[in-house]
């Protein structure tokens, strides 16, 4: 009777590991303008649950020929950034964009704030500001709304397939002593 609750003990603990899932959020700008009537095209993908700078990946943003000659910011890095604040950099071109409210897993469409929090420069001299726009999350499937999952391993999941397995280990062995 101990070996069959002690098994079925086992067998639980060796069904119940899970996975995370990392959502990360691809978000596209929408009808973002400058003072100079340029526009900043172009998309990038944050992750709400890393966050900060570290959330940020495939950056592929560019801004037209105006006040500044028109520049491309590309990569994964999204210096002093967070959830609320993009600041990447191509040169010496730094371009700024400060948005209303937070970006989360969830996705949806969030306005960028107008001024010289959000403004495109040379070094942290800003010629040329946003006037308007915002940000739209794109779905894997191209409509709007969530991002793509990505299955990671948690580590309490290893622990507990770690613990089934050591309790499937003993009572084999208790089986045959």
């Amino acid at each position: 009777m101990y070996v069959l609750r002690a098994a079925l003990a086992a067998l639980v603990l060796l069904l119940s590991a899970t996975t995370a899932h990392a959502i990360s959020v691809t978000w596209t700008f929408q009808n973002a303008l400058f003072s100079d009537n340029t526009s900043l095209t172009g998309s990038f993908d944050y992750d709400a649950d890393i966050g900060g700078a570290a959330g940020y990946s495939n950056i592929d943003l560019a801004t037209e020929n105006g006040a500044l000659s028109g520049t491309s910011y590309m990569g994964d890095a999204a210096a002093w950034s967070s959830s609320a604040w993009l600041m990447t950099a191509s040169g010496i071109q730094v371009l700024s964009v400060r948005l209303a409210d937070t970006m989360t897993g969830a996705g949806g469409s969030i306005s960028i704030e107008s001024g010289w929090l959000s403004s495109e420069g040379i070094v942290f001299v800003p010629i040329r500001r946003l006037v308007s726009g915002s940000i739209t999350s794109v779905g894997a499937s191209g409509t709007s709304g969530g991002g793509t999952s990505v299955a990671l391993a948690e580590p309490t999941s290893w622990i507990t397939f770690a613990m089934g397995l050591f309790a499937v280990v003993a009572l084999r062995r208790r089986a045959t002593a």
